[in-house]
């Protein structure tokens, strides 16, 4: 009897037991579920974050790794520590710099090398979003007709760009040039004097590594070096003026914010990660279909899409056919353009990138957005190569007077043809007459239509008129 009682006692005491495990396992079964979607909730949006982040931008190593392409041009950073001085207006920027908020005085103001002008002549934008306060500036070293930069200041203005800063040299540095170019709203001016080269001259970028290939070379490499010079001093005035992003490009080429809906700049810099220093924009070349184009910005609307907004595969099938019998895919650069936050230590990195004397900056490529470079959409601009340089034809001096190969190329058919024969060469060239394999290239995506530009440069002559003193290209 007594041992009936023990058993029940234990297999009392067991069931409970096993009841309590398993209450405890129900207990733990939810907490462990809850955990899961918390934590699957917080991937999500995670995830969700970064595919918004990724629809725009793509990092530079998911690139490497994605679209690797033998034409990369890679940015060097030369670690050096950033000089201690403080900087005003007119000297170089440090760490130790001071940096004044606001925006430009809306009254004229020059210095012994710069003019600035307010004026009554005023723009509407496609902004309209939250980030309207940004402030983005272009700066460039340019020869051309006071009525292109004219021009192309207004199509910049009109996608949010309020700050230009104008180092202009040839016939942009005559007297009614600069008189025209200084009454549009947010420009700056430096025109040629002894200032100016006195201040290019104490720029750290002399005793850097990164410029002095370039040094005592003749022709493109010295305006290279007066671009970066220059590049210096726009980001010394940037930083004074608390100015949000730099962004150097030249007056053939157009800043194009594609797959942003407001087509504006500053809606698209101010969606930029805040981890995110620099943004490269991927060139891409005007095709001319003729050799009677005068206005590239509103008669060329093929463009050449660069490799790093294509398929690798697709990119080098069509490579012969795309290149042809020029020296390159592309007739000039290939490395693209690039914007910079304004921050204390940012320095050029040659015209197309951006360093930082204080450290290595995070640089992403803009997914679809680009710069459109007209190069060579005229015959006028063929012309305008002859006689530029005095450089001896042997491959060493023809190395030292001209970066780009393609350039180098012109130079000597010059010497070799006359005016004719030049034409026939800029046919065979450089004008895409072939609709067949356009129609390829464009099917491949290698090639594409942008019609923008033409249609906002078109508003903008209706408005403004035709520019006075022409379009034409740098004299």
């Amino acid at each position: 009897m007594g041992a009936r009682k023990e058993i029940a006692k234990r297999r009392t005491v067991f069931r409970c037991f096993v009841v309590s495990v398993a209450a405890l396992c129900v207990v733990l079964l939810v907490m462990h579920g809850a955990r899961e979607r918390a934590l699957t909730s917080f991937v999500r949006e995670h995830e969700k974050e970064n595919r918004e982040w990724a629809k725009r931008w793509v990092p530079q190593d998911d690139l490497d790794d994605q679209y690797p392409s033998v034409h990369r041009h890679r940015a060097t950073h030369v670690g050096h520590a950033p000089r201690k001085a403080g900087a005003t207006v007119g000297q170089f920027a440090s760490d130790d710099s001071l940096i004044l908020g606001g925006t430009r005085a809306s009254s004229t103001r020059s210095t012994a090398f710069g003019n600035r002008a307010s004026s009554d002549v005023t723009l509407p934008t496609q902004t309209g979003t939250e980030h309207d306060t940004l402030k983005v500036m272009i700066s460039t070293t340019t020869a051309d007709s006071p009525g292109k930069i004219l021009d192309w200041m207004r199509y910049h203005r009109l996608l949010g760009v309020e700050h230009f800063f104008l180092f202009v040299e040839g016939k942009a540095a005559r007297k009614g040039s600069v008189e025209r170019l200084v009454a549009f709203p947010g420009v700056t001016v430096w025109e040629p004097s002894a200032e100016l080269d006195e201040l290019r001259g104490k720029s750290r970028a002399w005793k850097e590594d990164w410029l002095g290939n370039f040094f005592e070379k003749p022709c493109n490499n010295e305006l290279f070096v007066r671009q970066s010079l220059n590049m210096e001093i726009a980001i010394a005035h940037a930083l004074a003026e608390g100015l949000d992003w730099h962004v150097h490009i030249d007056v053939d080429e157009l800043l194009w914010p594609g797959g942003e809906k407001h087509l504006s700049m500053k809606s698209f810099l101010g969606e930029v990660h805040p981890t995110i220093d620099n943004v490269v924009f991927a060139n891409y070349e005007a095709c001319p279909e003729t050799d009677a184009v005068r206005d590239p910005f509103r008669e060329v609307t093929l463009f050449k899409r660069n490799f790093e907004h294509v398929v690798k595969r697709t990119y080098m099938q069509f490579y012969k056919a795309v290149t042809g019998a020029n020296p390159n895919y592309f007739l000039t650069y290939a490395n693209g353009k690039s914007a910079a936050r304004v921050r204390p230590g940012l320095r050029s990195n040659g015209a197309h990138r951006f360093s930082n004397y204080d450290k290595t900056p995070t640089e992403a490529w803009a997914a679809e957005a680009a710069v459109l470079h007209y190069t060579y959409t005229t015959f006028d601009d063929i012309k305008a190569r002859k006689g530029r340089c005095e450089c001896e034809k042997d491959e060493e001096s023809l190395k030292k007077c001209f970066i780009l190969d393609f350039d180098r190329v012109l130079y000597v058919k010059w010497d070799e043809m006359n005016e004719d024969e030049m034409r026939t060469f800029y046919n065979e060239r450089v004008v895409w007459r072939d609709q067949g394999l356009k129609k390829r290239l464009l099917a491949n995506g290698l090639f594409t239509r942008i019609y923008a530009p033409q249609i906002i440069m078109d508003g903008i002559r209706r408005t403004f008129g035709e520019p006075a003193g022409g379009i034409s290209s740098s004299g």
